[in-house]
């Protein structure tokens, strides 16, 4: 699986500093937890 660019541009646009991104609640952090939950409700329908 490929990750569309276009899609990574608008999701670090407003990433300015490492805490952001890597923080208690940065970037990555709310990506993972949205992408486990969605993978959660998927097996659960």
């Amino acid at each position: 699986m490929q990750i569309d660019e276009k899609l990574l541009d608008k999701l670090i646009s407003d990433v300015h500093t490492p805490q952001e991104l890597f923080g208690k609640n940065g970037l990555l952090k709310q990506l993972t937890k949205g992408l486990v939950q969605r993978m959660l409700d998927r097996e659960l329908s």
